[in-house]
């Protein structure tokens, strides 16, 4: 969604919206559909990478790719780069091959997470709701930690108050990032409001935001459930509250 609504409205080189996957498959990294993975442990371990891989790579490959999608003319050097689970293990090495990089962590609530994933993906409905609550928890607390002292560059925006109060979250995500408004907004083609996929619900060419999802997700989440995920995530949960709130 927030990709969406960046790039309808402000200036930009390049938008992509799944960076990790879209990236030439002879990148390290690179990494597949969650569909094409038989486990959860495969898909959790190609987010992370090679040790070895050098940051004039990691600016080699993902330039090439920003090259390939780019827009001309350029209105804008700023390219927007979305990869979600990726890029939350990867930030000290997008950092160091792009010094300029800010991130934005759009966080949700767990429940409502979790539900997502398995709701979207067979791969994670065959996952224990433990091992979930701790993927959850092992990729935002690499995130914390590796951006502990580069809180310049970050900006942690919860989700239901971008879903809440939309203008006020992207004024503060436009300053941060320091984006030109466009003079004409991009326009899309026209989608549904299809549950689950309220973030593509685009109407007369422009993305509208439902703000309900929340509530209908948490009824269909069975309240033991519920209570595991709650456990096992609230510490981490009400830290990011703290920290970005």
């Amino acid at each position: 969604m927030l990709c969406g609504l960046l790039d309808q409205s402000y200036k930009n080189v390049a938008c992509s919206y799944e960076s990790a996957r879209g990236i030439s498959k002879n990148s390290p990294l690179q990494i597949g559909p969650v569909a094409t993975y038989e486990t959860y442990s495969d898909y959790y371990r190609d987010l992370f990478l090679d040790i070895n891989i050098s940051r004039k790579q990691i600016k080699r490959d993902l330039v090439t790719y920003y090259r390939r999608i780019a827009r001309y003319p350029k209105e804008s050097n700023i390219v927007i780069d979305k990869a979600p689970n990726a890029h939350l293990v990867r930030t000290k090495t997008l950092k160091s091959a792009f010094a300029k990089a800010k991130f934005i962590l759009i966080y949700r609530d767990p429940v409502v997470s979790i539900e997502g994933l398995q709701r979207k993906w067979e791969l994670f409905r065959k996952t224990s709701i433990h091992e979930l609550c701790d993927f959850w928890v092992s990729l935002h607390r690499i995130f914390l930690n590796d951006t502990n002292e580069s809180h310049s560059d970050v900006l942690g925006i919860k989700y239901s108050h971008l879903v809440n109060n939309t203008e006020e979250e992207l004024f503060k995500i436009v300053q941060f990032c320091g984006l030109e408004k466009r003079e004409h907004i991009f326009k899309y083609s026209d989608r549904p409001n299809i549950y689950g996929k309220g973030l593509h619900h685009i109407v007369q060419g422009e993305i509208k935001i439902i703000n309900n999802r929340n509530s209908k997700i948490n009824e269909t989440v069975e309240s033991d459930k519920v209570k595991m995920i709650r456990k096992k995530t609230a510490a981490l949960y009400q830290n990011m509250n703290e920290l970005f709130y």
